[in-house]
């Protein structure tokens, strides 16, 4: 592999607001990331992570505060990103739990 192989890392962030009648969610981001390893990946990962930390005060006057909770898996893109192939697969054993999981798997068979 080389510095600039692709590599794909799954980011989960926590959002918190001082506002009242906020709740607390959850994001999760698959980014790009280029490193030649997989030590090398996780550290882009963070990085990037760490970039897109801090807060914001919205329209309302509160403050909104995105924070790193893990990365969860840095791992290579199965395909060159150019081609429009796949990119990550992540494997489980129990579709209920991710149905609960996905709001936008609620509707599927």
């Amino acid at each position: 592999m080389t510095s600039t192989d692709p590599w794909v890392a799954i980011l989960v962030f926590r959002s918190t607001s001082d506002a009242p009648d906020y709740e607390t969610h959850y994001r999760e981001d698959l980014a790009d990331v280029r490193a030649g390893d997989e030590a090398g990946a996780r550290q882009a990962a963070l990085a990037h992570a760490r970039a897109q930390e801090g807060a914001v005060v919205n329209q309302f006057g509160e403050t909104i505060e995105l924070s790193l909770v893990r990365v969860v898996d840095v791992a290579p893109a199965l395909g060159p990103l150019e081609s429009g192939g796949d990119l990550y697969a992540r494997h489980f054993r129990d579709l209920d739990a991710y149905r609960r999981f996905e709001p936008l798997m609620a509707s599927t068979p």
